[in-house]
């Protein structure tokens, strides 16, 4: 893989428009999702550090969250442990998704 001059404005560019056809090709699908469970994991980690806990109900006063679970529950063999929870939703996926593909728009940001 290439190597990137992250304070370049011209890497960061070809950086962001790189990753932008690579991400909306079809064949990179397996790609894509394995990309966003990876933000849902990094994003779990954030909430578990800060305090937050898994809870089938969302109350932000007391940290709980109902998403604070494996991005597929039931391929897992974790069901007890997580009783009571419901799997992510297509819905919720799909917020890393987003989260993934606008990666080369605050590249481009940043370089600008």
């Amino acid at each position: 893989m290439k190597e990137f001059d992250l304070e370049s404005s011209r890497d960061l560019n070809e950086t962001a428009e790189e990753l932008r056809r690579t991400l909306n090709r079809p064949e990179q699908r397996d790609e894509l999702e394995m990309l966003s469970e990876c933000e849902h994991n990094q994003w779990c980690a954030e909430k578990l550090l800060d305090g937050w806990i898994p809870c089938p109900d969302r109350n932000d006063a007391l940290k709980h969250h109902p998403n604070l679970v494996p991005w597929d529950l039931y391929e897992l063999t974790m069901n007890d442990v997580f009783s009571g929870f419901a799997s992510l939703t297509e819905e919720d996926k799909s917020k890393d998704r987003h989260n993934i593909t606008k990666i080369p728009d605050y590249l481009e940001e940043i370089a600008n």
